[in-house]
């Protein structure tokens, strides 16, 4: 077994092995680990949840919720029109503002990675960014910095940002600020990769991460291709990374 630091650790700093994925409601990661392991986890993160158990509801309104999902991509996202990435600092449940608890819920998570799922893989690719971003905001406070799962996601939401340029480009609509998108997520992917290093078989998920990121950076600094060239040579460039 292999051990991989992706953050720096302090001298003196207890290190926890997370036996369930720590994503998993507070109820539910306690309850499993009492039937199945006999005992119950006293982390900094279960200490925390279980301040905050039970989870506020969510705001039945939908308004109130896209405040509540602007202030999380608003704590640990830095944006501009046309490009995303990772505030410096550190963002945790532990430390989180007590008005985003309701993001917490049980319900919340799977319901919005369904909703991304949905429209990335069809043609709904305002909904998918949107939907996507705020799941990559929710990741960066559940998940270590630098967790794999923060960088794949960066990943696809890099696939969706170029599915949307390409259909922008066919539709004879502006489609540069999506092809910006999708190159700051490959960046925020491989930042991540760079640190984890590879994994699996080759090539890999991680190797995947930097083969996208060098093909990318191909299409748009290789000079003297016309505009739909770099479309149909990017697109053929996804396909061969997966759906």
């Amino acid at each position: 077994m292999e051990v991989v630091a992706i953050r720096p650790i302090n001298q003196g700093e207890e290190l926890t092995i997370p036996y369930l994925d720590i994503a998993l409601p507070y109820e539910t990661r306690t309850i499993a680990l009492q039937s199945n392991y006999g005992f119950r986890c006293e982390c900094t993160l279960c200490q925390s949840c279980e301040k905050i158990y039970p989870v506020p509801d969510l705001p039945k309104d939908p308004k109130k919720l896209e405040l509540l999902e602007a202030s999380l991509r608003n704590l640990t996202l830095d944006r501009s029109q046309n490009s995303v990435s990772l505030k410096e600092g550190h963002f945790d449940i532990p430390t989180m503002p007590p008005e985003l608890y309701p993001l917490l819920h049980s319900s919340y998570l799977p319901t919005l990675s369904e909703a991304f799922s949905k429209a990335s893989h069809g043609t709904s690719y305002d909904i998918a960014l949107s939907k996507g971003l705020t799941l990559l905001a929710l990741y960066i406070l559940i998940y270590p910095s630098n967790f794999p799962l923060i960088g794949l996601h960066a990943l696809e939401l890099c696939k969706v940002s170029w599915n949307a340029a390409t259909a922008a480009s066919y539709q004879n609509r502006e489609s540069r600020g999506f092809e910006e998108l999708a190159q700051s997520y490959v960046k925020l992917a491989r930042d991540v990769s760079e640190i984890y290093g590879v994994e699996g078989d080759p090539p890999g998920s991680i190797e995947s991460i930097r083969g996208m990121r060098l093909e990318i950076e191909g299409v748009f600094d290789g000079g003297g291709q016309s505009y739909h060239d770099e479309i149909r040579e990017m697109t053929e460039m996804m396909r061969r990374f997966g759906p």
